[in-house]
């Protein structure tokens, strides 16, 4: 899976994701935790508010890939990241 970079914007931002591997989908949330809803990927992605965005690539009968995370701060939001 590619590396992800999040940053510091003014108003929400839009987060497109693509994996490389033959046949493998994405799956991320913007939760926090261990005790998360994953969403499988399947248009941008819209960050309104400061967190951390994760993502793995799943496929079934295969192994997941790491996870890869990414800090957005948003400016008219309260940082959320760790």
């Amino acid at each position: 899976m590619p590396s992800l970079a999040g940053g510091s914007y003014e108003a929400a931002v839009t987060v497109a994701l693509d994996v490389p591997a033959p046949g493998a989908s994405i799956a991320w949330t913007l939760d926090g935790g261990d005790d998360v809803h994953w969403r499988l990927y399947g248009e941008p992605i819209v960050v309104a508010a400061s967190a951390t965005l994760r993502a793995r690539a799943v496929r079934y009968g295969w192994a997941e890939s790491d996870e890869i995370r990414a800090c957005f701060v948003i400016a008219s939001a309260p940082p959320a990241c760790p």
